[in-house]
């Protein structure tokens, strides 16, 4: 089977799983079952180690909102039925991330680039770009963090504190990347 065809059957699954977790969110067995088979899938490509990389920073979030839903759902004060809403919600957070990440290990950004054959050359070229950063920018994730952590910074419960250090510099950097590709493109004679 030809891989654009492939390609566009994941794309397709990828949306058809998440309008189902967003359009049926009061079921809660189905985003149990997804979960279990994408888990089984995930086990099968042995990418386990990953998947648990890649769900480190999510996972604070979701205790987050299982707390915040446990605590504020029925006025100030713990209710159960808070409890059962923020898992819930953490569950639906859970699938979709889960979803994504397995599209993202099993489709490479040049597949997914010439699936979308039909969109226009510069749409294609921006989505392109787009991905290319978001690869960068993990990997300057990765470079910062271990800067800051030979520098002695350590993670506490403040999040001003442990993120900010990491976000700024990213953002320094994707701001001068962001000016030279511009300037790259504009004395190629780019008009995009």
């Amino acid at each position: 089977m030809n891989s654009q065809i492939i390609t566009r059957i994941k794309l397709g699954g990828v949306l058809c799983l998440s309008s189902i977790l967003l359009l049926y969110p009061a079921f809660f067995y189905v985003h149990a079952g997804i979960l279990i088979l994408l888990f089984c899938f995930i086990l099968y490509k042995k990418a386990l180690w990953s998947y648990l990389a890649f769900m480190k920073p999510i996972s604070f979030a979701l205790v987050i909102l299982i707390l915040i839903q446990m605590f504020t759902f029925a006025g100030i004060g713990l209710s159960p039925e808070g409890l059962v809403v923020g898992i819930v919600s953490a569950l639906r957070i859970l699938c979709l991330s889960s979803v994504v990440f397995v599209f993202m290990k099993t489709t490479s950004v040049q597949e997914l680039l010439k699936a979308l054959h039909f969109l226009s050359l510069s749409t294609r070229f921006t989505l392109g770009i787009g991905f290319g950063m978001l690869s960068i920018l993990s990997i300057e994730l990765h470079k910062v963090s271990i800067a800051l952590a030979t520098r002695g910074h350590r993670r506490n419960w403040n999040m001003v504190k442990t993120y900010a250090p990491l976000i700024i510099p990213l953002i320094a950097k994707s701001f001068i990347r962001a000016q030279k590709m511009a300037l790259s493109f504009q004395t190629r004679g780019y008009r995009g």
